[in-house]
Formats: structure tokens, sequence, C-alpha cells
């Protein structure tokens, strides 16, 4: 993010922020609630040592995840100048949105197998294929590539996103065959059965509308100020929305490691161990995020600054974003407890009811107030989600998981 913005400003960092929320958004249509679905149903075989229905389980997800991944492709190939002339009224992010259409399935195929990764416990092997592992390999390539940026222009970022994305599919697919015990021969269709196809399908629809709700949510405010301010401005609120999730970087920390063994401590039928692992992560998560809070809240215009002058229009919606922040980490991880413990279904309908909101509130305040409504928007939306999950945690298992 410091690099593209202090070396091809706002605009081009508004137009690949554009680039990552669309391939965000349609990688997870295409990966149809699969990658969490067998997140929970790996971790679950995985710490009862059942490896030969772990094979079964992979081989299934990966054929679903492959069919979808390859049609929501081509829509997208074929759907791109319309999006781009019609809804973010910019045609030149025609030649982006096609470029999305040839990464989707590599995308999706790296978040499976990143999250097989999680479920059985390699997480540092899950981060250098997910998020750390993308934006590292996304800055190498840049620096490597940055020798022919006038020939590339404003292209060179999101052709090093694109390198990262297949270089850590490379990692993450041979970290799976190599640790996972699976054992991926032809023999192994002949064991795959319909009504394994239609489990793994119904396990993976709720949680395939959670994960669109959530990125709904979580992108709506890019999505809409694409569509309503110049990218310039999407690069400033941009900024601003990544520098204030530092506040919840132990959250999400805390999240990579505790979801497996959510579903570990259920499957076992553990429930006091789960929530006083919970609480314990929780108190933890609290009192880091807080420090975190008061950093970025008395330094966040020098932080700004440090990506550009124009940058500092951002301020006043970093600090909201950062309120946000702090009440989503201090609830804890009670939306993945809800997930792993066979609530995925409450957990989708309170995401959909939360993305309703947001994109409500985005349409209400953003042509009134620009990005500072936005941020409005996803603070008010992350207090909701947060309060009632919080609240049928403690309808389950009788105790908050926050507090000291």
């Amino acid at each position: 993010m410091l690099v593209v913005s202090r070396n091809f400003g706002s605009k081009v960092w508004g137009d690949f922020s554009i680039f990552l929320v669309i391939l965000q958004l349609l990688g997870s249509v295409a990966k149809f609630g699969l990658d969490t679905t067998f997140l929970k149903l790996a971790s679950e075989t995985w710490v009862k040592k059942k490896y030969s229905l772990l094979s079964r389980l992979y081989v299934s997800s990966l054929t679903l995840l492959i069919l979808f991944s390859l049609i929501i492709s081509l829509i997208t190939y074929f759907s791109a100048n319309y999006m781009a002339i019609y809804v973010f009224h910019k045609p030149y992010l025609g030649i982006y949105f096609r470029f999305i259409s040839f990464l989707i399935p590599f995308f999706a195929l790296l978040g499976l197998h990143s999250e097989g990764l999680r479920a059985i416990s390699k997480i540092l092997l899950h981060m250098l294929s997910q998020q750390a592992g993308l934006f590292l390999c996304a800055f190498l390539s840049l620096g490597l590539l940055y020798h022919v940026k006038y020939d590339l222009g404003g292209l060179l970022p999101f052709i090093s996103y694109a390198i990262a994305v297949l270089f850590c599919l490379i990692i993450a697919v041979s970290s799976w065959l190599v640790f996972s015990r699976t054992r991926v021969k032809l023999f192994i269709f002949s064991d795959l059965t319909l009504e394994l196809y239609r489990y793994i399908l119904r396990l993976s629809l709720p949680l395939f509308i959670s994960g669109i709700a959530s990125m709904l949510m979580t992108w709506t405010d890019i999505i809409m100020l694409g569509i309503f301010l110049p990218s310039s401005d999407v690069g400033i609120y941009s900024v601003a929305l990544r520098i204030s999730t530092l506040v919840s970087i132990v959250l999400i920390a805390v999240n990579t490691v505790a979801a497996p063994k959510f579903a570990g401590f259920w499957a076992l039928g553990k429930a006091d161990e789960l929530i006083f692992f919970a609480k314990k992560v929780t108190q933890f998560i609290s009192v880091i995020s807080i420090i975190l809070f008061s950093v970025v809240i008395f330094f966040g215009k020098e932080v700004l600054m440090f990506f550009g002058n124009e940058y500092v229009n951002g301020l006043s919606s970093l600090i909201v974003l950062s309120f946000g922040q702090l009440i989503n980490a201090m609830a804890g991880s009670v939306g993945y407890i809800l997930i792993m413990t066979q609530y995925q279904t409450f957990h989708r309908n309170v995401i959909l009811l939360g993305a309703l909101l947001n994109v409500t509130l985005n349409f209400v305040l953003i042509p009134y107030l620009g990005i500072l409504g936005a941020a409005f928007s996803t603070t008010l939306t992350l207090v909701f989600w947060n309060v009632i999950f919080s609240w049928k945690v403690k309808q389950i298992f009788g105790k908050w998981i926050f507090g000291f």
C-alpha cells in the first residue's frame, strides 16, 4: 500500500482497491463457502485422525470448487465491460475486470488449500499462502518489476499481485499434499458418492451466504465509493481503512489459530474448555487492541502523512473506523465460535442483516458525507454484528467471553 500510494498516487491505489474488492468478492462466490466448510470438516477429521475420510473430503471439495470457479470466471470475462461502464462509470476498469476473470480459479484454489493448512494446524504456511504471503510476494514482485514501470504504467501493481497469487498457490498446494497425510490417487474417486457432495453443499450453502454477506459488508464502502466518488477518494479511504485494521490485528492473528481449535473442542464435546479458551484469548486481544487504538488516535495524522499529504483528508474516517475495529476486537472470536459449533445458520442470518444495514447506510450517508459516511456505515455495522453474536454465544454457553 505504501509503495503503490507513494509511487503511483491515490488514483492508482483507488483503482487497485476496487480491483482487490471485486477479485475477493467474485472469488468468494466461486468458492461457494467450500473453503470454510473444508476448514470445519478437515479440522474435525484431522483431530480424530480419520485420514482416509480427509482425502475424500479434499477431492470432493476440490472438484466442486473447480467447477464453480470456472463458471464465475466465464461470467466475469463476458460482463467485464458492462460492470466498468454501467456500474462503476469508469470504462477503463474493463481491462482490470477481464484480468480478474483469469485470476478467479487460482484465487479460489488458493483459498481452499490455505484453509486446509489451517485445519491441520500449519498456521505459518497458512499465513504465507494467505494475506501475509500474498502481499509480501506482491511487494517483492513489484520491486523486481519496478524498472519497467514506464512500459507497464499503472498496470504494474495488478500484475505484481497476480504473480503473488500464483506463487502462493504453488506453496499452498505443495504444502497441503506434503503435510495433510492425504493420498490423492485415482481410486479415491470411486469412494466419492453423491451423498458426500450433497452433505458438503448443505454445509457450504449457509457459509457461502454468510461469506458473501460478510464480504459485502467489508467492501460495500469501497464499491459504493467507487460508484459515487473519484478513484482518488477511494484510495484515501482505502488507506484509512487498512490502517484501522491494525487495531484488531491481534484478533485476526488469534482467529487464525483459534478457529480449528473451536471445531476440535466442539467435536470432542469439550464445551467448557472451548469457552474458557475463548475468554482467555479475548482478554489478551482486548488489552493489545486498546493500546493500538490509542496509538492510532494520537498519531493518526502522522501515519497518514507517511503515505502522502493528500491522505490526511482521511483522518476523521480513520478515527471512526478504528473505533469500530476496537469494538470488533474486544468482542473476541464470537463469529468463528458460532461457525465452528454448528450455529452457522444463525451466523448467516445476522451477517445478512448487517450487510443490508451497511448497504443502506452507505447509500444514505456517502452522498452527504463522502468517505466519512462510509466510515460511519462500517463502524455501526460492526457494532451491530458483535452485539448480536456476543449475545448468542452467551445464550449457548451461559457465559460472556469478553470482560476481565
